[in-house]
């Protein structure tokens, strides 16, 4: 019998990266300026695009990005991200009924992995992707996209 499937927006449930984002590419902009500037402003909103467009920056010379954005989540993500208790509460238990739960973020998946073990993800979810969208997920798995959605699933299991 094959477990029912779930694809939980990690950012609209678990935890917000959004403002831990955003205080990164103001860092990097800063950290990097002399070597080449950053527009802040001038990236996506999508973060998978944007991404795409640091790494292009960063062709330039600056280096691996995408290490400092570990670095960054994982000295300031604890000021950013608050777990959502409820929705952690929620997905403990449709684990425990035997629901599979993935976790997914258009974030860059070095973002994701560190909010994912700060949030408890890591053990709760089988797993935790980021750069994908909605449009990209499973054929088949439930979409979760907020808190109430997901206490929804639980109430309704």
């Amino acid at each position: 019998m094959t477990r029912p499937e779930i694809s939980v927006e990690l950012d609209g449930v678990f935890g917000d990266t959004r403002p831990a984002w955003h205080a990164f590419l103001e860092h990097l902009a800063k950290r990097f300026k002399a070597i080449e500037e950053l527009d802040v402003s001038s990236l996506a909103e999508d973060r998978t695009e944007a991404a795409q467009q640091l790494d292009a920056w960063a062709a330039s010379g600056v280096g691996d990005w995408r290490v400092q954005l570990t670095r960054f989540a994982e000295d300031h993500l604890p000021v950013y991200v608050r777990p959502d208790a409820r929705a952690m509460s929620a997905a403990r238990s449709l684990v425990a009924g035997g629901v599979d739960i993935r976790s997914y973020s258009d974030a860059p998946q070095e973002l994701v992995d560190v909010a994912s073990a700060h949030l408890g993800l890591a053990r709760l979810c089988s797993a935790c992707e980021g750069g994908i969208s909605a449009a990209e997920l499973t054929v088949g798995a439930t979409l979760v996209r907020t808190a109430a959605e997901l206490d929804a699933l639980l109430r309704d299991g």
